[in-house]
């Protein structure tokens, strides 16, 4: 019985002695290389903001009237240098292009540098409604989007941006906390 003890330990030390034996540098490269590249390029990779680095001002003319055709001057900086800078416009409901102009290009763009341009649109409902700037910049042959939403406001300002957005009930918890309870309705498929 020892001497199959001795050759059960014997074999369970030899199987681990070459399953186990550490691999040189030639063997671990060729076994997965794709790995080691994406654990290189990882830590090279530059940290990149989520969206363009281009900015926008402008100054909307208020008050405004309904009908009415307004000019609102645009500029439009970037933070880096650009091979070309384009801004495509549209309207929420409510409002329109007044002279069809809704796309703008400029061009290689030095970082910096800042453009102007001005939106003509028409104003053909009160309320809020939005003007959207989808500015893009080419760097490195590929295109980096911003997105702007400028709110227009016709009519009672205060009437507009008070009204709430939801009609629910203001509760207290007995924690003292207070929450707003909305109106549910259950529907059985």
């Amino acid at each position: 019985m020892k001497i199959f003890h001795y050759i059960f330990i014997a074999c369970v030390s030899v199987i681990f002695a070459t399953g186990m034996s550490r691999m040189d540098k030639e063997q671990s490269e060729s076994v997965n290389p794709v790995e080691s590249s994406k654990v290189e390029q990882h830590s090279q990779k530059q940290t990149v903001k989520p969206h363009a680095d281009i900015d926008i001002d402008y100054v909307i003319p208020y008050p405004i009237g309904l009908n009415e055709v307004v000019n609102l001057p645009i500029t439009v900086r970037n933070g880096q240098d650009a091979e070309d800078v384009k801004v495509v416009i549209t309207f929420d409901d409510g409002l329109s292009s007044a002279d069809g102009i809704t796309q703008f290009s400029f061009g290689p763009h030095a970082a910096g540098a800042s453009h102007h341009f001005d939106i003509n649109f028409i104003v053909e409902k009160e309320g809020r409604t939005f003007i959207n700037l989808f500015a893009s910049m080419l760097i490195d042959g590929q295109y980096q989007t911003r997105s702007f939403a400028i709110a227009v406001i016709v009519g009672d300002i205060e009437k507009i941006t008070i009204q709430p957005a939801t009609k629910g009930v203001l509760l207290e918890t007995p924690q003292g906390e207070q929450v707003i309870s909305l109106p549910a309705k259950e529907s059985r498929h």
